[in-house]
């Protein structure tokens, strides 16, 4: 009676060997989980900001909730940098008349709790900038649906300009991630 040689099994053999004899059964497992999937994966950019992920039980959330109703202190704020070159006096001129009626159309925004208006000094050379500073009365992912309207409102207000801060940020993000979906979904093809 010989004694056989025994070796351990490889965790990789028993992989090949499984796959060698059920395949169609392991091709159908992964069609079944990936159909199962589907349905999580389109809801995943709803729970997600450019940040990351939402979570409302998260002590950042807690903390940002209870300055805001505590202090007043705003949900979140956006940005609008408007800018003028140097020398040219018009354009100085045409900058603070922008930042003025900007400051009247973004307050008369739903969500807009208050705008403020500082105007930068030139520095050797530099622009000259206004800055808006918007405070919200609403979180950050409403707040994404107001960057749309202000990046309309520089554009209309004819002053080289942008909106900015991190509705805006997390807005662009988002719009960035859904390109890239798109891009990745269309290029994908599944063959059985």
């Amino acid at each position: 009676m010989g004694t056989g040689v025994t070796r351990p099994v490889d965790l990789w053999q028993a992989l090949a060997r499984l796959v060698c004899r059920w395949p169609k059964a392991i091709v159908l497992t992964w069609l079944a989980l990936l159909a199962w999937s589907v349905p999580h994966a389109v809801q995943l950019p709803e729970r997600l900001k450019g940040t990351g992920f939402v979570d409302a039980s998260s002590p950042s959330h807690y903390v940002t909730e209870q300055l805001r109703e505590r202090l007043g202190h705003p949900a979140s704020a956006l940005f609008v940098f408007l800018e003028a070159r140097e020398g040219d006096t018009v354009a100085e001129i045409r900058l603070r008349r922008a930042a003025e009626e900007l400051q009247a159309e973004i307050a008369a925004l739903p969500a807009v709790r208050e705008v403020t208006r500082t105007l930068l000094p030139r520095e050797g050379g530099e622009r000259g900038v206004a800055v808006l500073t918007a405070h919200l009365e609403v979180d950050d992912e409403r707040a994404q649906a107001l960057v749309r309207t202000l990046r309309a409102l520089v554009k209309e207000s004819g002053v080289p300009g942008y909106v900015t801060g991190t509705a805006a940020v997390d807005r662009d993000i988002a719009a960035l991630s859904q390109a890239d979906l798109a891009r990745a979904g269309a290029g994908v093809r599944l063959r059985v």
